[in-house]
């Protein structure tokens, strides 16, 4: 969702604009958990199963 999607951009942006993928075709199950509560998918995703969300996103305002 986008608040989450935003939260990954503050965390993740080192002050340049960053672009948002959406992964399809991998169900909850192959994901591992990296001990924090966070989630990924242990291989490369073929580029065919991205899908751009969004483009040169800057980090969202903490004020909106």
């Amino acid at each position: 969702d986008k608040g989450e999607a935003d939260y990954f951009v503050r965390m993740n942006n080192t002050g340049g604009p960053v672009d948002v993928w959406a992964v399809a075709g991998y169900s909850e199950d192959e994901l591992l958990d990296n001990g924090n509560g966070y989630y990924y998918l242990p291989a490369p995703v073929p580029v065919a199963r991205l899908t751009l969300l969004r483009r040169d996103v800057f980090e969202p305002s903490r004020f909106r």
